[in-house]
């Protein structure tokens, strides 16, 4: 199986998602003293740490490109309460009023084939980070339900073809947010160059199952070292 079709197709049931956006509030990180803003900066690096080494979580922090946002966070965790606690944690990480919730969206690994024996693959490293989210639509004549299940496997089995044609410059999570959050799924990409994205996306778009949804917002993230991103988010 393809690395593209893997990720779209993860094993684990039992794995939730928390993708996160946040808006730095300049005004109030201004009213901290250099001392203030430093020790801030030192326990949101140690907590980043912290949440790493936590066993059956996997952490992603990005530097949001556009002001829809200047933060964001793709937090995975095996066990709800683990990944609530870190949540209102990182929330609070640089201080009292300092980063204010835009965007917030909750799913679960997509069950299916793939990655076998739980959590034992990493998510890249890679620099560029797409997050859009995704419902289905049920007008008539455009009813994702009201199709037969054989036809709905295979418009999703050419959506995953169309993945496998980028492996190795984009990276594809798909997960799922039925009856828990707006949107009923989240399609997370990860690559080297924002172009691939774009151009995957499109194709997607052009595929006949592309009338069968509703497109979210997107966001795009930045993955950088702690360091370049609070120097490039004016910490």
């Amino acid at each position: 199986m393809s690395e593209a079709e893997n990720m779209l197709r993860v094993a684990d049931a039992g794995w939730y998602a928390l993708h996160l956006f946040y808006r730095i509030e300049h005004g109030q990180w201004a009213l901290l003293t250099s001392d203030e803003q430093r020790a801030a900066k030192t326990a949101f690096t140690e907590l980043v740490a912290e949440v790493r080494k936590t066993p059956g979580v996997q952490l992603l922090i990005f530097s949001m490109v556009t002001p829809k946002a200047d933060m964001g966070f793709l937090l995975l965790a095996e066990d709800l309460h683990t990944g609530h606690a870190v949540e209102k944690k990182l929330s609070l990480s640089l201080g009292t009023d300092i980063l204010s919730p835009v965007y917030s969206c909750l799913s679960v690994l997509e069950r299916g084939g793939g990655v076998e024996g739980g959590m034992e693959w990493e998510l890249p490293g890679w620099e560029v980070f797409c997050f859009h989210p995704l419902a289905t639509r049920r007008v008539p004549g455009q009813n994702w339900y009201g199709l037969a299940s054989e036809e709905r496997l295979r418009l999703m089995q050419g959506c995953w073809e169309v993945a496998g044609r980028y492996e190795g410059r984009v990276f594809p999570l798909v997960t799922v947010a039925v009856g828990l959050d707006d949107a009923e799924g989240v399609l997370s990409l990860f690559a080297h160059e924002l172009a691939d994205v774009q151009a995957m996306v499109g194709e997607l778009r052009a595929h006949p199952a592309a009338c069968y949804v509703e497109d979210g917002e997107f966001y795009i993230g930045l993955r950088l070292t702690l360091d370049e991103a609070f120097r490039r988010l004016q910490l």
